[in-house]
């Protein structure tokens, strides 16, 4: 027995299956992506951080080489921001003059000024040295390796830091020409009122 609106019936429901089929082609297309990686050419828009770290560590088959080397280039710029971020001092540039000859000299003088002072004074017995690197009454070959032991050391780590200027060496060397003129106090008192030992 035929119906006459079974003709009807099964066309509305082709139409109903051709529309949720067309649809659910559509996200089949969308969410399962069948085509070969290495037979198209990616654009780098489509380069997400996973993409960019597996180009990274060496997996560039399916990568156009324009693409590869634009993520090299970024790595490596964002490793030199890193680096600067960590050590912003590696590309600062200055106005400060470095120290002069003058400057060294002078720093080097007052050293041996300092050297020569302290001794003088612990010529007495009312005086001593308060540094306790060096002890009471040390001798002037302990002062000088002492000094050389932690100025050498701390003038290089400036060099590298390239924290060195003149004024730098105007600030030691003022600092140092108030440690002299103390110490050049010291022995005239105790030339006055102590024993040489």
């Amino acid at each position: 027995m035929k119906n006459s609106n079974h003709s009807a019936f099964p066309l509305s429901m082709l139409v109903l299956v051709l529309t949720l089929g067309s649809v659910s082609l559509e996200t089949w297309g969308q969410n399962l992506d069948l085509t070969i990686p290495s037979l198209e050419m990616q654009s780098t828009s489509v380069l997400d951080s996973r993409d960019k770290q597996e180009i990274m560590m060496g997996w560039t088959c399916c990568w156009d080489k324009k693409h590869i080397s634009s993520v090299q280039t970024e790595h490596s710029l964002e490793s030199t921001l890193l680096q600067l971020k960590e050590n912003p001092n590696q590309l600062q540039f200055t106005l400060s003059e470095p120290p002069s000859t003058f400057d060294w000299t002078l720093f080097y003088t007052l050293q041996l000024a300092d050297i020569y002072t302290t001794y003088r004074g612990l010529k007495y017995d009312c005086v001593k040295e308060l540094n306790p690197l060096v002890g009471e009454s040390p001798s002037v070959g302990k002062m000088f390796a002492v000094k050389t032991a932690i100025l050498l050391p701390a003038i290089e780590m400036d060099r590298r830091n390239n924290e060195l200027t003149a004024d730098t060496f105007h600030y030691m060397n003022f600092l140092m020409s108030l440690v002299i003129t103390n110490n050049i106090q010291q022995v005239s008192d105790a030339k006055k009122y102590c024993n040489k030992r």
